[in-house]
């Protein structure tokens, strides 16, 4: 019986260890208010695009989703921390790429333009980038432009935490302008309240091919799963996900290139 009795419990301490190392990752997902992609306005049940890739994908791996709302910065900080594993839409650049890993393939690509808002009494229309210079205006913080933009000379660079905050700065006559994507204007002005004749869409844009990717924080507590992730997001591409997905949210998408 002595014999017996520890054995009986190595037997029970193994079978424990082999059922830890069995529990199925959480991959943590920041969500953000962003239509008409991302909805986050009802936290206890967000929608969008990332949840609606994002939910076969894992459900093919048999892992689990916890969905973390949050404002766009506020995201973006915590996935730089690995408080989150996982955040949308994310454009790429060398400063992302620090604490971010571009999940392939990209879960967004379409062709769009960056465009600028004003009040309607702004007595000379943007025409050109260089009108910029010497006025404010209102930018998403942390958020990813056009290439340039951030090399405007004289420009007042006003962070705010999201698109529908920057359209009422402009209303309210704390900034000249705000920019954003073209297909995020109509959902940032209804969050906002304001309706699109009481702020002007400028002459001026700049076309731009957006990819959009999955962020993956390099500090997560499950970055070891993602060589997993990438491989049965690529199979979900190749059995058209991603082409049903981009077709229910009306994304026309455009030859990709990294």
């Amino acid at each position: 019986m002595n014999v017996i009795k520890p054995l009986g419990l190595l037997f029970l301490l193994l079978c424990s260890l082999c059922s830890v190392a069995a529990t199925p990752p959480t991959i943590r997902l920041a969500q953000y208010h962003s239509p008409p992609y991302y909805f986050a306005e009802n936290e206890q049940a967000p929608t969008g695009l990332a949840i609606d890739l994002l939910r076969p994908v894992l459900h093919q791996l048999g892992w689990q989703l916890q969905i973390v709302v949050c404002p766009f910065p506020r995201c973006l900080k915590m996935l730089e921390r690995g408080e989150v594993d996982v955040m949308p839409g994310l454009l790429r650049n060398s400063e992302r790429e620090i604490f971010i890993h571009f999940v392939q393939p990209p879960m967004m690509s379409f062709h769009s333009s960056f465009v600028f808002y004003a009040r309607p009494e702004n007595p000379t229309p943007l025409t050109s980038e260089q009108q910029l210079q010497g006025h404010s205006i209102a930018v998403m913080r942390d958020a990813v432009y056009y290439s340039g933009f951030q090399q405007i000379p004289q420009l007042n660079k006003i962070p705010v935490v999201s698109e529908a905050k920057a359209l009422e700065m402009v209303l309210q006559k704390r900034v000249d302008f705000t920019i954003m994507v073209e297909e995020t204007a109509a959902g940032a002005f209804n969050t906002a309240g304001i309706t699109e004749t009481e702020l002007v869409k400028q002459p001026f844009s700049v076309a731009s091919n957006i990819l959009g990717y999955f962020g993956f924080s390099k500090r997560s507590a499950n970055a070891k799963y993602l060589p997993q992730l990438e491989r049965a997001m690529a199979e979900q591409q190749e059995l058209g996900l991603y082409q049903r997905m981009w077709q229910r949210y009306d994304i026309a998408e455009h030859p990709r290139t990294k």
